[in-house]
């Protein structure tokens, strides 16, 4: 951790940071747009007020500081440094320009294959950080970025500062996060560990899937109320809600940690593996798609065409000839067949043009078509 001088906060962050706007507020801090006169890139940074911590919290920060700057995962916000100065601590992270998952899911009603999409980002993020020991304790939409404005495809999990890393497997027993995403456990000050990660994770599904709706908490409920109903929950599904989906959530929102899903098996649960082995997922995949597509079109007009082009009399059910006008006729269809293969093989090309977007002048009809190709 780089220290610096003492200064205001004005002096010491116009000194490495050129500012343009406020993102938001993270637990402990300020997040702000800002050009990075060192490395000349766009990142964000939160600024911590260090005089408002008490020590073992900020001891805390520069410990996890520490350990998430080895993080490097797709679905993880990039940290890229920390400098500490008397007043202040500035923890330089990775630009994200989508906005939060939060907002997104505010304006946007999801589809199931986008909802699977979100959340085998997610999972795969908190499998890479349960892996490394790490507990987020704040997981939730509003800490989880979208890479690109409307995209799904590569979620981030952000803000860690309430995250711990666990020594040697042991549990941890401070209540901190959000309490509509905390696990019964947590909210009731209990020794917790990896899972209630796991519970927030639930949550976040069960609104993707339900157009940003708690599955337990209503407006204006009291807190008390609330952590009253984590003891013994109870799950409602409107009419919409998935099967496979409610059968993922129920395995994530067991109220007995132990028996809780990790996150590696909700990525192999048929609902997540459903969709996605639906979903082409580069664009190879999609060109072999497309490719098979073409040539059983290939396969199929060119049945069509000869089918077209017999003459009726070939196609008439003919009297039983002799041995020498039998043999004759086979070698004149063989002929007609062969000769019609080569023409559709010769302007096969023309004929799918015919129907591409993109070709200058696409005929309306399938006669117009038919005659394009084969004029």
């Amino acid at each position: 951790m780089e220290q610096l001088d003492s200064g205001d906060y004005g002096d010491k962050f116009s000194s490495f940071f050129i500012y343009y706007k406020d993102l938001g507020e993270g637990s402990y801090g300020k997040v702000v747009k800002a050009l990075d006169k060192h490395t000349g890139c766009i990142c964000a940074v939160k600024v911590i007020k260090k005089r408002k911590l008490t020590e073992d919290i900020v001891n805390g920060l520069r410990k996890e500081a520490s350990v998430l700057s080895d993080l490097n995962h797709p679905n993880i916000v990039k940290f890229l440094s920390v400098k500490e100065s008397n007043l202040r601590i500035f923890i330089v992270m990775e630009y994200v320009r989508g906005g939060t998952l939060g907002a997104y899911i505010k304006t946007k009603k999801l589809s199931e294959s986008k909802a699977v999409q979100a959340m085998t980002g997610i999972f795969r993020a908190v499998d890479y950080l349960h892996s490394h020991g790490i507990v987020h304790r704040d997981l939730k939409p509003d800490n989880i970025l979208l890479s690109h404005y409307h995209d799904l495809s590569t979620l981030k999990i952000a803000d860690f500062g309430l995250s711990t890393q666990l020594e040697n497997g042991f549990k941890v027993d401070d209540r901190c996060g959000t309490v509509l995403y905390m696990a019964p456990e947590q909210a009731a000050n209990r020794a917790y560990s990896k899972e209630v990660d796991i519970w927030s994770c639930g949550i976040i599904l069960y609104k993707l899937l339900s157009k940003g709706n708690h599955p337990l908490y209503v407006h204006n409920e009291k807190i008390e109320s609330y952590f009253n109903k984590l003891k013994n929950p109870i799950w409602v599904f409107h009419k919409d809600f998935p099967q496979l989906a409610q059968n993922l959530f129920l395995k994530l929102m067991k109220t007995t940690p132990i028996e809780r899903y990790a996150a590696g098996q909700a990525l192999a649960h048929p609902w997540i593996t459903k969709i996605n082995t639906e979903i082409p997922k580069t664009y190879l995949e999609s060109m072999r798609i497309y490719d098979a597509e073409i040539k059983l079109r290939s396969i199929l007009f060119t049945c069509l065409f000869i089918a077209i082009n017999i003459p009726q009399e070939d196609m008439k059910k003919p009297k039983t000839p002799t041995k020498s006008e039998s043999v004759e006729r086979r070698k004149t269809f063989s002929a007609k067949i062969n000769d019609k293969s080569l023409r559709v093989s010769k302007h096969c090309k023309t004929f799918y043009e015919s129907f591409s977007s993109k070709s200058p002048v696409r005929p309306t009809t399938g006669k117009q078509r038919i005659k394009l190709a084969f004029k």
